[in-house]
């Protein structure tokens, strides 16, 4: 039975290839290494098996040993989660989103950890893309004289505009305006204002 359970353990593990799942001993020396850690991290597991967890952090957080404290916490916690650079086989850098897991055994007892990861890079540069298109556009809109407002339409049961109100608005806009009108409806603050 119990082999059973561990081949089908196995099985899943195996299956998981957008996944790397590491397992260490208590010292954080690579005893497992799935398919998924292979094409994450370019490293057979006959080639990790037996190195030392740190091989996956980057120079920085060797620094501040950043895997001793992820064990720390995952005893501590129950799991530490993190989203950081990893290290790949040939020294290339990944964004991985993860945590790590105390392993333990049946009784309960403290046998090492278990890391699973996967490659967020992609998200990770769209992400920062768009911050970094915001930070322009937002600078763009307070430092221009055109005014320039974003507003949401207030629609009745027919689908006809009724109202608007101004969800955003740069300074132009304001000084042009002579009041703030950020979240306010028009009806609010001029009623008597012709209607669509």
């Amino acid at each position: 039975m119990a082999a059973t359970v561990r081949h089908h353990l196995n099985q899943i593990t195996e299956s998981a290839i957008d996944f790397a799942i590491v397992v260490t001993d208590l010292d954080g020396l690579i005893t497992d290494w799935n398919r998924g850690a292979t094409n994450v991290f370019g490293w057979k597991q006959e080639e990790i098996v037996g190195r030392t967890i740190e091989c996956i952090f980057t120079p920085e957080d060797l620094t501040i040993r950043r895997a001793q404290e992820e064990m720390r916490l995952s005893v501590a916690d129950g799991r530490a989660e993190d989203e950081r650079w990893h290290l790949r086989k040939d020294g290339s850098r990944f964004w991985a989103s993860g945590e790590m897991m105390p392993l333990r055994d049946e009784m309960g007892a403290h046998q090492g950890y278990v890391k699973i990861l996967r490659d967020r890079t992609r998200q990770h540069e769209t992400g920062k893309q768009l911050r970094e298109f915001k930070d322009r556009f937002e600078t763009l809109l307070e430092t221009v004289e055109t005014a320039f407002a974003i507003v949401e339409v207030k629609f009745d049961a027919d689908d006809r505009p009724v109202d608007y109100r101004f969800i955003e608005a740069n300074p132009a806009f304001e000084r042009q305006a002579g009041v703030d009108l950020q979240g306010k409806w028009v009806t609010e603050f001029a009623p008597d204002l012709e209607r669509f």
